[in-house]
């Protein structure tokens, strides 16, 4: 079993800029609709940004504009290096898959 910390942390860059601009909605009005602080809106749907967790807030975000967050188009999935396995083979680049919603 590995040491987790060896293990590079998965990092997504999530893209609701586009789509948020393509709405015409305003910040406020998404926080007003889903709930959400408008600070929050308003940091994600600036620009694009990178994360190492999809936290709950994102999933709604991306849901309220009815886009499917396992489209890379929302959320770009950046590749993490492994350590070398136990048997001393060269440690590969494998795509992280994100999970749990």
């Amino acid at each position: 079993m590995r040491n987790p910390k060896y293990l590079k942390q998965p990092r997504f860059k999530v893209k609701l800029a586009r789509f948020h601009k393509e709405s015409g909605k305003s910040a406020y009005q998404v926080a007003k609709d889903t709930g959400l602080n408008y600070g929050t809106v308003s940091a994600w749907t600036k620009e694009d940004r990178e994360v190492t967790l999809l936290p709950d807030h994102i999933i709604k975000l991306i849901a309220y504009y009815g886009l499917d967050w396992t489209d890379p188009a929302v959320i770009e999935i950046i590749e993490a290096s492994e350590p070398p396995d136990q048997d001393n083979t060269p440690g590969q680049v494998k795509t992280l898959v994100a999970g749990g919603y």
